[in-house]
């Protein structure tokens, strides 16, 4: 490469990385460390609920904690653990439940509008991080805050499990942990979009294929009521059949005995116990196991909690 265009591209790097001025928010959780670029302020990998991990494996997402001192907020999050579609091996941290958020520098005198957006993937792999789903330009353009999320995925956002439905009566059911992410997310929203200056009555959520199907979910699920005001599908229709919880169960049960557990004493305790590693190369990341009482794979399952219509039926 000639001595001038290193030059020149070197010289770009450090313009770019000179033009990041850090900025400090502070939200009712914490104080902030983002950056602003572009006339844009940044604040990436910002907590909305306590890290899925141990004991709270396949368990409702919960509040997150407040923490002491600056938090950092100026690189991306982990991605939820997942299939690498490059490199076809495991990849990616099951401490994911983190968000983005896009806000211009400028404050309008009025809250400014809410823009939530729900990655695609196949409910098996992505992550709100992906480089076209950079809110920085929608938001300076459109005078917006632009929110990004990522949720569990694959048998770590899905899986149901007898046990895990009988284990709080207070919430009888399972799977659709990744479709309580994404409900945990907005009323993170709700909470605390005000300090990054955006109306909390006034968000629309938004998503292509999953996060499309993700966009349905949310209008139907009971759980999500008044956390939004629109809605855009951009794919991914509201209609077909949902697996149900007893079909999904079954997988559990594979998930069980492929662990080991199946003969345990505690069951859930054996499951949980396990790596990050051993559960998602348990099974295949979109495993079938017939059509008979719908899709059967990781996927949003109609139960009578979080989803009790199947889509179709919720909007008729």
């Amino acid at each position: 490469m000639p001595t001038r265009l290193l030059a020149l591209l070197l010289g770009a790097i450090l313009l770019s990385a000179c033009s990041k001025t850090p900025v400090r928010l502070q939200t009712p959780n914490g104080e902030l460390l983002g950056y602003v670029d572009e006339q844009v302020e940044h604040y990436l990998g910002v907590p909305y609920a306590r890290p899925p991990v141990g004991d709270l494996r396949w368990r409702p997402p919960q509040p997150v904690e407040a923490w002491d001192g600056t938090l950092g907020a100026q690189e991306n999050p982990d991605i939820c653990v997942q299939f690498s579609v490059i490199t076809g091996s495991l990849t990616g941290n099951e401490d994911c439940l983190y968000l983005n958020v896009w806000t211009p520098a400028e404050k309008p005198a009025k809250p400014m509008p809410v823009m939530f957006w729900i990655h695609g993937g196949g409910f098996i792999l992505g992550q709100g991080s992906y480089t076209e789903a950079d809110g920085q330009r929608l938001a300076v353009r459109e005078d917006v805050v632009v929110v990004n999320i990522n949720y569990r995925l694959g048998i770590f956002g899905f899986l149901a499990h007898e046990a895990l439905t009988a284990e709080d009566p207070n919430h009888p059911t399972s799977g659709n942990y990744g479709i309580q992410d994404q409900t945990a997310a907005l009323r993170w929203v709700r909470d605390n979009i005000s300090a990054f200056g955006g109306d909390p009555n006034n968000v629309t959520i938004f998503g292509q294929s999953a996060g499309g199907i993700s966009v349905c979910a949310q209008l139907a699920s009971p759980q999500a009521s008044g956390l939004f005001q629109r809605a855009i599908i951009q794919s991914g229709p509201c209609v077909g059949p949902m697996s149900s919880l007893a079909a999904i169960s079954k997988l559990g049960a594979q998930a069980e005995a492929s662990l080991d557990c199946d003969s345990a004493a505690d069951t859930l305790a054996c499951m949980r116990d396990k790596s990050a590693e051993e559960v998602g190369n348990t099974l295949p990341p979109d495993p079938t196991l017939g059509f008979g009482e719908g899709y059967t794979f990781w996927w949003p399952l109609h139960d009578d909690v979080v989803l009790p219509l199947q889509l179709m039926d919720a909007f008729e």
